[in-house]
């Protein structure tokens, strides 16, 4: 996700609108587990907790 307008960046390379936030929480509503990972020697850390 780039920046564009209206989004805020949750990460180094990772910007959301309101509207990606919101389609975010509803795949983890349905049990999708969203983690960020930029490289594989980097520890996941739980996207939605980044997005609140």
């Amino acid at each position: 996700m780039s920046t564009k307008t209206n989004s805020r960046q949750v990460a180094k390379s990772v910007a959301v609108t309101n509207e990606d936030i919101k389609d975010f929480e509803y795949l983890d509503q349905k049990g999708c587990h969203i983690y960020h990972q930029m490289v594989p020697s980097e520890s996941k850390e739980d996207f939605m907790e980044l997005i609140k």
